[in-house]
């Protein structure tokens, strides 16, 4: 039954190869720019979430209270995550990064070339962030790489830059006058996180790090939590901890009472940020590592990949019922001679089935042809991976297509009245016709809608590079 449909919806299909093209087309780019969009939500909520156990592990965040106003910032006071391993059992293990933009670094080789690069951003890390973090190490040991003072692990990118092919280990790196051992090579960071370097310091290289601070901010710091803990019960524990260890430092600075300090509107509220949420939290902190991720954006793309595909399953309905008057004969054909409305069902869902197929085989080519360019525009570096995942979405992509699209113009074309269409005084019913100019309508609204927001933003953009800032 299947294969005599299929056979019966090739032939048909090429047949009317102007209809066939024009509704493949119309399903191969509404297919292709959903699925490019889809990339892009995909890779904006995959951030940190190739790190083992990332649902355990939170970054611990402040918002900082003044008398008028408050600020959040991603860094903290670098004491907090000491005391906090310390004193709360939840905490499985603990690390604090400290970070340094655009720092100069440079290399001497055995003929006295000197070779010196301003790296755009350099971490000083605990010893501790090679295990909380499990940043592949093609070199060296994660363990003991940053245990000693003095000691450097670089990335994949910036060992070719300063060595070539040459094995960087033992090697030494100079910042400022202070010598640096390379003693590991990790991986370079995945454009899909938070986290930005080219390379960690060793903690212990740096004396201002065991001093004891609890006021300023400079560490971002990173707690794993054991399994089953609560991280709104550890974050109800921060204002004591507060207390305890901030409150004397505070008084010790200014020399005032921490009751004083707290009366006049100042203040420190800390809590926790789920590692995986950090490029999308809607909340605005100061100091990161790099510029987030907007989720209200996400949020509009993903409506926009579902009109696009409603776009396109619309214009596949209209174009197919628009051809019941020639399909009519056919159909009162078929009933005369025995066939039933689901044989026609099933054989016009073949049809819809089929062209679906095409139309995402040709999407795929699409997409291998824009990608470059789509990257290009949204700074980033996809792929269209071809996994069992991804082709089974892809299966059902197409199966879905073909229904959605399929499902109105089938049962449309196998309701005609065969006595009516074989005397040939067969005409498009009116309720069809409202209908067919309500999708019209309805698809050239969405477009027009799309079009207007489109260049409302190339507008702004535009507005926003151009505009002069009057100095």
């Amino acid at each position: 039954m299947f294969k005599n449909n299929l056979k019966i919806a090739i032939r048909n299909l090429f047949r009317q190869k102007v209809y066939t093209l024009i509704n493949v087309l119309g399903l191969a780019v509404g297919i292709a720019s959903c699925l490019l969009i889809v990339l892009f939500i995909q890779n904006e909520f995959s951030y940190d979430k190739f790190f083992s156990d990332h649902d355990r592990i939170y970054r611990m965040v402040l918002e900082r209270k003044y008398p008028n106003h408050s600020t959040l910032y991603a860094i903290i006071p670098q004491s907090f995550e000491g005391v906090a391993k310390q004193d709360f059992p939840e905490i499985e293990q603990s690390t604090r990064v400290f970070g340094q933009a655009e720092f100069p670094l440079s290399y001497k080789n055995e003929r006295d070339e000197v070779k010196q690069f301003d790296e755009d951003f350099v971490l000083i890390a605990d010893s501790s962030f090679l295990s909380l973090f499990n940043f592949t190490l093609v070199k060296g040991s994660p363990s003991s790489a940053l245990s000693q003072a003095n000691s450097v692990v670089i990335t994949q990118e910036a060992a070719r830059r300063y060595f070539g092919d040459a094995d960087p280990i033992g090697k030494t790196l100079t910042a400022g006058r202070v010598d640096f051992k390379v003693t590991g090579v990790c991986e370079d960071v995945p454009a899909n996180s938070h986290f930005k370097f080219s390379a960690l310091f060793s903690a212990p290289s740096f004396p201002f790090i065991k001093n004891e601070n609890f006021t300023s901010f400079s560490a971002y710091t990173y707690f794993k939590l054991k399994p089953g803990s609560d991280p709104n019960a550890l974050e109800a524990k921060f204002p004591k901890m507060v207390d305890t260890y901030a409150a004397a430092q505070i008084e010790r600075n200014l020399g005032k009472s921490w009751a004083d300090y707290k009366k006049e509107g100042n203040g420190y509220r800390y809590f926790l940020q789920p590692l995986a949420s950090i490029h999308l939290d809607p909340i605005n902190l100061e100091a990161q590592m790099k510029v987030g991720g907007n989720r209200t954006s996400v949020y509009i793309m993903i409506s926009v990949a579902i009109l696009i595909l409603v776009i396109a399953c619309i214009n596949f309905m209209n174009l197919a019922t628009a051809r019941s008057a020639e399909r009519a004969k056919e159909v009162g054909l078929r009933k005369v001679m025995g066939s039933f409305k689901k044989q026609l069902v099933f054989q016009f869902l073949t049809e819809s089935f089929v062209l679906s197929a095409i139309g995402v085989a040709l999407a795929i080519v699409v997409i291998q042809g824009a990608l470059p360019f789509f990257n290009n525009l949204t700074d980033k570096q996809l792929t269209f991976p071809f996994t069992i995942a991804s082709i089974s979405a892809l299966i059902g992509l197409t199966a879905f297509v073909g229904l959605l699209a399929g499902i109105y113009p089938s049962f449309i074309l196998s309701s005609f009245n065969p006595v009516v269409v074989m005397k040939g005084t067969f005409t498009g019913s009116q309720k069809g016709k409202w209908i067919r100019n309500g999708l019209v309508i309805f698809q050239f609204w969405i477009s027009i809608v799309l079009m207007i927001g489109t260049l409302v933003i190339q507008q702004q953009m535009t507005f926003m590079s151009e505009k002069s800032l009057g100095f």
